[in-house]
């Protein structure tokens, strides 16, 4: 995926925003669909920054094309710290949704709890990417699959 991740600060024609608009378009559609369904935390934050770089390239064209949707107020919601709170919190419980599916299906208790304490270590790795609320959540569903 190679695509400049700076705003455009050239004039350029409609024509060549239409085909940038276009690759952003299905950078952005791709990346918006992972984060929306992973279970990775790796796919999940890298994918939230790509989403983030193809709406800053997308606004960069706003004035050269009619968009259904500002690219620059998607933008500015993404980066908002409560929207962004509230995605890394679905994330969470999605996550953890299954592994509590795939650990109830683990014949030892020993495994469900190995598999347990490799998500809760693995999430550990993102804690930088996350406020004090998904800290609290993480923490909350610790404790919870503990018992």
């Amino acid at each position: 995926m190679a695509h400049n991740n700076t705003p455009l600060d050239t004039v350029i024609t409609e024509q060549e925003a239409k085909a940038l608009a276009f690759r952003w378009m299905q950078i952005l559609d791709d990346c918006t669909r992972l984060v929306d369904t992973t279970i990775n935390p790796d796919v999940f934050f890298s994918r939230y920054e790509c989403m983030a770089d193809a709406l800053t390239q997308l606004s960069s064209i706003e004035m050269y094309i009619n968009f259904t949707g500002k690219p620059s107020d998607a933008l500015k919601k993404a980066r908002d710290p409560q929207y962004y709170e509230m995605q890394i919190n679905t994330f969470i419980n999605r996550s953890f949704d299954k592994l509590m599916l795939d650990a109830s299906k683990l014949k030892t208790e020993k495994g469900r709890a190995i598999k347990i304490n490799n998500f809760f270590s693995e999430m550990e790795q993102y804690k930088n990417n996350m406020s004090t609320a998904n800290l609290f959540l993480l923490d909350n569903l610790k404790q919870h699959s503990q018992n």
